[in-house]
């Protein structure tokens, strides 16, 4: 049973409330105390104890005599079967969007923004009312930054831009019943097919009255002061365009009959092709549209795509600056000069395993294509052009004669992974584009300084070529390659020519990385990467794996510079690269092998991100890491040569210990947010931390001798980003928003210190998620804070409430029998109120027999009468020709405490221990009484409800 999300949002306003709307699922946080100049609060009235279940489970955590929502309370909604809670207020309803709740908790104001019936009706959006809204996965700005509008997304690649009443949601009126309380409306504006926007039908050129955002694009709100409605676009249709160029969209709006009438419409102004030259023409400085940017191929020079079209995150950076990495290559040309490592091709002819190629020996090409299919494999090479070369067939994995082109496939090079560009484009310096395969930095027509003039002699273009590194670990490590991918190495005698330290391999690296400037020819694809805030820098996400990306040449082989852990410190992809894209420079976060060989440095860099200003913040400490010099190079600062190398710098940890479930092999996530950060990095860090499935928490009584003082065998409740220590039962932080001070300057409410975190964290909302459906941004209610740190989106599908994704009954026709396999499950249509079928309740119904084929309605058969059977457990059979071909059996939560039944089981998980099994199981109260087993539980989950 496929669940529905939504979105909620949270507001944080003064006098202790706080209002979340946001598509999915509802997140709130709590009053605004204190803003930062220039950026969000820096602390908010908030919850800070740890305290779950009451005090008397937990007096460590919890206070004697707290009542619900108070500092110190347990918690009146666990997760589990049962527990009340505000949303679904009218049994077998789904709730509208404009409705909102307190969260009893937390006192927390959330407005629910979206549904699938909503994006259907209204916006227009999706095949059906089965489609769910998010705000994507990594980090990016949904919200305008004066909060009136925001971008929704949906799981059938579209986008919805809604206007938000912020005095209302502030003011708590927020409510679906009549225009007044409307505090989200659809403001016109939605992505729509090329051509149909009679106002702007060609979206590459400029526009005005538009309303249709590119099909299969990209959006983010501007960070520029002075542009509050603007939306950065990166297109992801049109020939010409796709992936490669980013338009700027000034949106204004009306509203003629007040907040309720809000429509809008938007100027389209190109901004930057990196296949062309184009350039906004309002820059400041000037610019104009002819300026020249191009570095990537334009269609004279093939063009560029791949088997499957891919780009990474899509945001601007604080001053207008965009960079995302994508991948791709042009198409093969015949009579062309290619040169090695540089020249990539993507053939779209006669290439049946949709691979890329890369040239392995400089020549011209030929007349006449060479035939791809001859050569396959990953590795294999062809000559072009093929003349008078041996091999079968003719040409393939040979030598090639001189001046020919040598081809070597290397695989897809589409989509997340396999890619290795990354294009970046600031609007004072102009374009520039790294390939991550060949480690090779390129530049756009005169870029630097003077862009986009000529460069001069006082401004020259900046540097070009292979990437560089001053990092010692770095270089160290990847000096120790030349004596084999994994140790141990040698510390003693003379291995080189001219080494006379008598260090071995180990005394010659050292030697070799001490003066801190050298080559990085790490290579590999790409994850993910983009720009930050300060344009400075652009991060890349290498594709996690071994020392070669696949397809590897003979000077890729033995380039990774990081090493994992253990006795042979093999080598390894980094976490992430860092590039100051005015330079060369390229410093790496990773593990590397310290100065004598014996251990293994952590660098830091694992885990999920979280972008500030200056630094990220990641791992399980939640530790930040500075662009410019992400570890530490030298001891202290200064010195050579001892463990602190390649430690992060500057190593803050907002969390004391590292989050944890504390129950073996059991699935958690989480997803930080900061879109709110200032140049000082001192606003707190949001944080999205679940599970996949979400257990509720149960906890224990806390006098035993296990994890959590539980008795030994049983989880202590799902232990989360607020563990305190290993003290009590509490599992604060899971399941729940919460926000982590960045710096000591913060104080908790009430003079109260943390117990939890190295400063103060706030406990802002519940995320209502059951973290079971198939959306992985749902799964994981993930979110995003407003960039003034006020207002925080995410989605969640409010304890299985929203719906089910299943697809609706179909019919057979004479052309096209439909047949509906074992286990099948459906969710009869039920549209703003009026249901095909009679399924009032939103039912999921699932065949729990053979196969068998739906009713032909022309042959005189009809649809099952669903209201017959809206009881969990009741039976509805499909008759043909007067007999029964099949039964469809009511799969969705019975009724259970204040809820009514729940569509799509309602999935609250409850903990059943599990003798002589190290895995979490869950129980979800199904009609028959089964009980679902996660055997293997990921980080994106597996699916109770699906």
């Amino acid at each position: 049973m496929k669940k529905l999300i939504a979105m909620l949002l949270l507001c944080l306003a003064a006098s202790g409330q706080s209002v979340s709307s946001g598509r999915g699922v509802s997140s709130g946080l709590s009053s605004l105390i204190v803003q930062a100049q220039n950026g969000g609060p820096l602390a908010y009235a908030a919850r800070t104890d740890p305290c779950v279940l009451g005090y008397a489970f937990d007096q460590t955590n919890c206070l004697n005599g707290a009542t619900t929502g108070q500092y110190g309370s347990g918690m009146s909604f666990l997760g589990q079967t049962g527990d009340p809670i505000p949303w679904y207020q009218t049994p077998g309803t789904i709730d509208p969007p404009n409705t909102a709740i307190v969260d009893p908790d937390f006192g927390s104001y959330q407005v629910l923004l979206s549904s699938g019936e909503w994006g259907f009706s209204t916006v227009g959006l999706g095949q059906g009312p089965t489609q769910v809204f998010h705000e994507g996965s990594g980090e990016w700005d949904p919200f305008a930054q004066d909060n009136s509008l925001l971008i929704m997304a949906n799981n059938q690649g579209a986008d919805a831009l809604v206007a938000l009443n912020v005095p209302l949601i502030r003011a708590k009126g927020c409510s679906p019943s009549s225009a007044s309380g409307a505090c989200v409306v659809w403001t016109g504006i939605v992505t729509g097919v090329q051509g149909n926007d009679e106002a702007c039908p060609d979206e590459s050129v400029s526009g005005t009255g538009c309303t249709l955002l590119n099909n299969a694009g990209s959006f983010s709100f501007s960070r520029t002061p002075g542009e509050s409605h603007v939306i950065y676009e990166r297109m992801g249709s049109v020939t010409g365009a796709a992936n490669v160029q980013v338009n700027k969209l000034l949106v204004s709006c009306t509203a003629p009959s007040g907040f309720a009438s809000t429509r809008c419409t938007f100027r389209r102004t190109p901004y930057v092709n990196f296949t062309a030259d184009y350039a906004d023409p309002n820059a400041t400085g000037g610019g104009t549209i002819a300026a020249p940017c191009s570095v990537l191929p334009n269609a004279a020079h093939g063009g560029y795509t791949s088997n499957s079209p891919w780009t990474g995150g899509f945001v601007a950076a604080n001053d207008g600056s965009v960079g995302y990495s994508l991948g791709g290559a042009p198409n093969w040309l015949a009579g062309t000069s290619y040169v090695t490592p540089d020249s990539f091709i993507y053939p779209t002819s006669g290439n049946s395993g949709k691979d890329g190629f890369q040239a392995t020996q400089a020549g011209t090409s030929s007349s006449t294509e060479p035939m791809w299919d001859n050569a396959p494999n990953t590795g294999d090479t062809i000559c072009d052009p093929n003349t008078g070369d041996g091999g079968s067939p003719q040409g393939v994995n040979v030598p090639c004669a001189a001046g020919q082109v040598q081809w070597t496939n290397i695989d897809k090079i589409g989509g997340q992974g396999p890619g290795f560009d990354v294009v970046y484009f600031n609007p004072k310096r102009g374009c520039s584009h790294m390939n991550t395969r060949s480690a090779l930095i390129y530049r756009g027509t005169n870029e630097g300084p003077n862009w986009p003039a000529a460069p001069t002699l006082t401004q020259p273009t900046d540097p070009s070529g292979t990437f560089t590194t001053d990092q010692v670990a770095a270089l160290f490590n990847h000096c120790l390659l030349q004596f084999g991918t994994s140790g141990p190495y040698s510390t003693t005698g003379n291995v080189m020519p001219g080494q006379t330290n008598n260090g071995g391999q180990i005394g010659y690296c050292q030697t070799v990385a001490s003066p801190g400037m050298g080559t990085l020819t790490d290579v590999g694809g790409i994850h993910d990467g983009g720009i930050q805030m300060d344009s400075t820098y652009l991060n890349v996400t290498p594709t996690g794996g071994g020392s070669a990306p696949s397809g590897s040449t003979a000077w890729e082989a033995n380039h990774e510079s990081c090493r994992g852990s253990g006795t042979s410190y093999k080598e390894n992809s980094c976490y992430k690269l860092i590039w100051k894209v005015a330079t060369t420079l390229v410093r790496p976060l990773q593990m590397w092998v310290n100065w004598t060989g014996s251990n293994a440095v952590n660098g830091g860099g694992a885990g999920h991100e979280t972008v500030g200003y200056k630094l990220l913040w990641k791992g399980g400490y939640t530790q930040g890491l500075y662009y410019e010099e992400p570890v530490w190079n030298l001891e202290n600062g200064s010195g050579s040569g001892s463990n602190t190398i390649g430690n992060p710098n500057p190593g803050i940890q907002l969390l004391s210990q590292q989050r944890s479930t504390n129950i073996a092999n059991a699935p958690w996530d989480e997803h930080g947010t900061e879109r709110q950060a200032t140049s000082l990095d001192n606003t707190p860090v949001f944080l999205a931390n679940t599970a996949v499935p979400a257990p509720g928490r149960r906890g224990c009584v806390g006098t035993g001798t296990g994890l959590g003082n539980c008795g030994v065998g049983f989880p202590s409740g799902y232990p989360g980003s607020l563990l305190a220590n290993s003290t009590g039962s509490s599992s604060a932080g899971y399941n729940e928003v919460t926000a982590m001070a960045s710096t000591s300057a913060s104080s908790c409410e009430g003079g109260i210190l943390p117990t939890f975190g190295t400063w103060c964290q706030w406990r802002l909302a519940h995320n209502w998620g059951t973290g079971s459906v198939q959306d992985f941004r749902g799964q994981n209610e993930q979110g995003m804070i407003s960039q003034d740190g006020t207002l925080y989106a995410w989605a969640s599908d409010v304890m299985g409430t929203r719906g089910s994704i299943s697809p609706d009954w179909t019919a057979s026709t004479n052309s096209k029998p439909f047949t509906n396999a074992s286990q099948a499950i459906i969710n009869p249509v039920c549209i703003a109120g009026s249901c095909k079928g009679n399924n009032f309740n939103h039912s999921d119904f699932q065949n729990l027999g053979a196969a068998f084929q739906s009713c032909n309605l022309s042959s005189g058969c009809a649809e099952p009468d669903w209201s017959t059977c809206q009881v969990s457990g009741q039976t509805c059979s499909e008759y043909n020709g007067g007999s029964v071909v099949g039964t469809w059996t009511n799969v969705s939560q019975p009724a259970t405490g204040n809820t009514g039944q729940l569509s799509c089981n309602g999935l609250r998980g409850d903990f059943v221990s599990q003798p002589g099994y190290s895995h979490l199981s869950e129980r979800h109260d199904l009609p028959d009484g089964q009980q679902f087993q996660w055997i293997h539980l990921s980080s994106r989950g597996m699916h109770a409800c699906g």
